[in-house]
């Protein structure tokens, strides 16, 4: 997996995520699934190996002369099933696709973490520039006021002008707690995530910095080797080999097994020691057994289609997810020139209106309907810099964490 996350080049986001890979409870969970199909993998190759019990029995029996015979029994038992038409192999076959599909659900668990991690940090540096920007119209209705205070104690203005500056500031003020609630929403998010306290994440982002923005432009459609590398992709491709190798162990329980078997005792006793021995194949016959072989046999071939159903179905909806994403990526990119454009046509709309208030030839009004119109704005400029930096980790999901290898600088 690319580590997509670096192309924004933020230190701080960098930190969260490399704490929170090592700190993550659904990560955790799935390496103990890795260790689990591990031990399991184990457990299916050991009917290709030979089998050997011992054990040791001792017994002491009151004899009809009142006399007491003591014996000490040791007994050795092996034994190794041929596999002939393919049984443990497929077991075998079965337990590897399993440990690979745990795998890679460790790899999806990552990768929903990441995206997790990153959308979540990204919203927050939004929070902080919308209450930056916020606060900086603010200053800018504070000025105005102030403006129609000079303007009315020298006679070339109004209470009126006066009551709706007023009444602009408050309003602009209302809009602070909502904001505030956002960022703290975003901050216990990241916190939850990183396993860290709401404090430690603070550290740095007192001092802001500009929202998060990927130093990479995607301007290429996405093949289909980058599809084929997704997690949930490449799982349902183990899930449906383990499904075909089960469905094989199936079929090998329809036909005879042979196994080689033999056993050894020896038998201590007060008048001296007996052994014995003895050696040869067991054939076992599963015609007997009322139906059940060739229904599980049934059965298992039902899972395999099951799996390759469900293989396709990831597959189609992959490549929904990766178009939509390129298609968004593009539609943001054109919204944040548009509102680029807005913000500058709204700041030169701005000074206008204050420049023709103060001279006396425009209205209060007007001045802060501009203002209004430029923080509108700069909001939009966030609002849409904030969704291309959303739909880039998007992608990145869509296509498992490779988007890195299409894109150009």
């Amino acid at each position: 997996m690319n580590r997509w996350w670096l192309s924004f080049r933020d230190a701080h986001l960098n930190a969260l995520i490399e704490r929170g890979l090592q700190q993550n409870l659904d990560i955790a969970q799935a390496v103990e699934l890795i260790n689990e199909a591990n031990s399991a993998r184990i457990g299916a190759g050991s009917g290709l190996r030979p089998m050997v019990f011992g054990s040791v029995a001792g017994a002491v029996e009151q004899q009809g002369d009142g006399a007491a015979a003591s014996s000490v029994t040791h007994a050795g038992n092996a034994s190794w099933l041929i596999d002939l038409f393919g049984q443990g192999a497929n077991a075998q076959r079965a337990a590897v696709a399993n440990i690979e599909a745990a795998h890679l659900s460790a790899d999806a668990a990552r990768l929903t973490f990441l995206s997790e991690v990153t959308l979540a940090y990204i919203e927050l540096r939004y929070y902080q520039e919308l209450l930056a920007l916020t606060r900086l119209n603010l200053a800018t209705r504070q000025e105005t006021l102030d403006l129609t205070n000079r303007l009315l104690q020298i006679g070339a203005g109004s209470q009126l002008d006066v009551l709706q500056a007023q009444s602009a500031l408050d309003a602009t003020t209302l809009q602070m707690p909502a904001l505030e609630m956002g960022f703290v929403r975003e901050l216990n998010r990241l916190a939850t995530l990183t396993a860290q306290s709401t404090e430690q994440i603070r550290v740095g982002l007192e001092r802001g910095a500009p929202q998060p923005w990927p130093r990479l432009r995607v301007n290429a459609g996405v093949p289909a080797d980058l599809i084929r590398q997704r997690p949930d992709i490449q799982r349902a491709e183990r899930v449906l080999l383990a499904a075909w190798a089960e469905a094989g162990i199936a079929e090998a329980q329809l036909y005879p097994s042979i196994s080689l078997g033999g056993s050894i005792n020896i038998v201590q006793l007060a008048a001296g020691t007996t052994s014995g021995w003895s050696f040869g194949p067991t054939l076992n016959l599963p015609f007997l057994d009322g139906g059940a072989s060739r229904a599980n046999h049934q059965v298992a071939l039902s899972r395999v289609e099951q799996a390759y159903i469900g293989w396709q179905s990831t597959v189609r909806s992959a490549i929904e997810e990766a178009e939509n994403a390129l298609a968004a990526l593009r539609r943001d990119a054109r919204s944040l020139d548009a509102a680029n454009k807005l913000k500058d046509s709204a700041t030169k709309q701005l000074e206008l209106a204050r420049f023709s208030y103060e001279t006396g030839e425009g209205q209060i009004l007007d001045v802060l309907n501009a203002e209004r119109g430029l923080f509108d704005a700069r909001g939009e400029v966030a609002a849409a810099t904030l969704q291309y930096a959303k739909d880039f980790v998007i992608l990145n999901v869509a296509i498992g964490g490779g988007v890195m290898s299409l894109s150009v600088n």
